[in-house]
């Protein structure tokens, strides 16, 4: 039995040259990416700072943000959240101001990390801007929170107004203190907003996403540029041809019944009786020449002492020697 009865089996086809660059290295890369700007906008409208200072009947709760502070509980009048412009407190206006424009960089490079790592895709040598956006974004919205909580006790004892909280009191970004107030004991707790912490999670999302950017355009790079054409090849793949069989089909049917179906009614019922069968024409056979009859020596007359046959022309028997006419 022939090992493949219906021609060489069909090979699947090989990939695309768009999937091999949208590979999953870089739909990883892409959705990193965005995992991390979505991270940083979150981020930036928390709370990075929040303090309780309670005492005498007196209880409030202040979150500060990188662009208002809130203020929550007993003793606490007027508007909710104020903007930093309007707070009367000039030093931590600016400290979150630069936060907030570091983080706003921090953006726009991830947005510019997603438009050139899809860039890249088609053009290798432009996914270097890529991997330099990200790493500069992830370092500067590391820079943020670093930044606020160096410079926030300096900013708060500078600071007068109700977001001040008694900043003499506030001696670093975390902790607690208590003081005298005039007869009654104020007790102060305070330390880093969910806003803050958010901000160390999305650095470290976006280097995780810069290094992923740059794996996937290391990946396609030796694909070199795009090409854009009818029917892409992909590297390393020879052009697709349909295998064709050992025999020509057209002259074989009994070897491929699934081809021609209606000659065999037995495995395909569907289409009924097979037509009648041709007639066999007999093998024509090569001409033969005609036989040629064969013409004998003349007869001539007999020898009247012997009776032997006498040739014509011999005027002897050749038999008796009998002279003859």
């Amino acid at each position: 039995m022939q090992p493949y009865p219906y021609g060489q089996p069909v090979q699947p086809r090989p990939p695309s040259e768009m999937a091999m660059r949208f590979n999953s290295r870089t739909i990883v890369a892409m959705v990193m990416i965005i995992v991390a700007l979505v991270f940083v906008g979150i981020a930036m409208g928390m709370a990075w700072w929040s303090g309780t200072i309670s005492g005498g009947g007196y209880s409030a709760t202040f979150d500060l943000s990188l662009g208002q502070v809130c203020g929550s509980g007993t003793g606490i009048s007027g508007v909710p959240c104020t903007p930093w412009s309007a707070a009367d407190s000039k030093p931590l206006q600016d400290m979150f101001g630069l936060a907030g424009t570091l983080m706003l960089v921090g953006i726009i490079l991830a947005i510019l990390t997603l438009v050139f790592l899809i860039l890249g895709v088609f053009w290798p040598k432009l996914g270097i801007a890529a991997m330099i956006c990200g790493i500069i974004g992830a370092i500067l919205v590391l820079i943020a929170p670093i930044y606020v909580f160096a410079a926030f006790p300096g900013a708060m004892k500078n600071s007068t107004g109700a977001a001040s909280m008694g900043g003499q009191y506030i001696t670093g970004f975390f902790g607690s203190n208590s003081f005298d107030a005039g007869g009654y004991t104020v007790n102060l707790s305070y330390g880093g907003g969910a806003g803050w912490f958010m901000a160390i999670v999305a650095f470290v999302l976006f280097l995780v996403a810069a290094i992923l950017a740059f794996r996937a355009i290391k990946a396609v790079a030796p694909m070199g540029n795009v090409r854009f054409s009818t029917a892409p090849i992909a590297p390393g793949y020879a052009p697709y041809q349909q295998p064709q069989p050992a025999y020509p089909v057209q002259q074989y049917p009994q070897q491929y019944p699934q081809q021609y179906p209606q000659q065999y009614p037995q495995q395909y019922p569907a289409y009924g009786a097979p037509p009648a069968p041709a007639p066999v024409q007999p093998p024509m056979q090569p001409m033969q020449p005609a036989p040629q009859p064969t013409v004998g020596a003349p007869v001539g007359p007999k020898c009247p002492s012997c009776g032997a046959a006498i040739s014509v022309g011999q005027l002897f028997c050749p038999i008796c020697g009998t002279k003859v006419g």
